[in-house]
C-alpha cells in the first residue's frame, strides 16, 4: 500500500452548446405532415356514417314503439 500510486484525476472536456432560436425553428420547419385522404373523401365518409346513424335511430324508434303496444 505504501508504494502504490494513487490514480490521477481524469481530464474532463466539455463542449458548450448555445441555444440558437433561429436554428431551432429551421429544424421544426422541416417536419411536414401530409394528408393521405382528401377533404372530399372525408365528407363522403361522414355522410355515410350520418345515414347509418339516422337509419339506426329510426329502427330504435320503431322497436320501442312496438314494445309500448
Amino acid at each position: 500500500m505504501l508504494g502504490a500510486r494513487l490514480p490521477k484525476n481524469r481530464k474532463f472536456d466539455i463542449e458548450f452548446q448555445y441555444y440558437n432560436p433561429e436554428e431551432e425553428n429551421k429544424k421544426h420547419r422541416q417536419i411536414k405532415f401530409t394528408r393521405i385522404r382528401s377533404k372530399n373523401m372525408a365528407r363522403k365518409k361522414s355522410l355515410i356514417w350520418l345515414f347509418i346513424l339516422v337509419i339506426f335511430v329510426i329502427y330504435l324508434i320503431n322497436l320501442f314503439s312496438k314494445l309500448g303496444k
